[in-house]
C-alpha cells in the first residue's frame, strides 16, 4: 500500500514539474515583481543604449587648497583672504574654459 501511494505521489510531482516547465514564460513588460503603480519599472530595466546627458570631471586647480591656509582664531575658522579670490578667479577662468568646450 506504501508503495502504490509512494508511485502516485511521484507522478504527481512529474505532472507537476512538466506542466510547469511547459508553462509560458513571462514576458519582459511584465515582470515577476511587485508594481507600484507610481514606480516606471521600465525606466530601470532597458537593454536599449542610452545616451549620456551627465559627465562629471575632477579638475585639480594650481591654487593650493583653501583648507591649508586654515587658521583657527577664537574659536572660528578663517582663510586666506588673497588666497581665496585667487581661487576664486581660477574657479572662474577653468570653469570658462570649460563651457567654450561646449559639451
Amino acid at each position: 500500500m506504501f508503495k502504490r501511494m509512494l508511485r502516485r505521489v511521484s507522478v504527481l510531482v512529474l505532472i507537476a514539474t512538466g506542466m510547469a516547465a511547459c508553462s509560458p514564460k513571462p514576458s519582459a513588460q511584465h515582470p515577476l515583481v511587485v508594481q507600484n503603480s507610481s514606480f516606471d519599472w521600465q525606466a530601470i530595466f532597458s537593454t536599449r543604449p542610452t545616451p549620456d546627458s551627465h559627465a562629471f570631471f575632477l579638475v585639480k586647480l594650481k591654487s593650493a587648497p583653501l583648507f591649508t591656509s586654515l587658521k583657527k582664531e577664537n574659536g572660528v575658522l578663517s582663510a586666506n583672504p588673497d588666497l581665496v579670490k585667487s581661487l576664486a578667479a581660477e574657479q572662474d577662468l577653468v570653469l570658462k574654459e570649460l563651457a567654450r568646450l561646449n559639451f
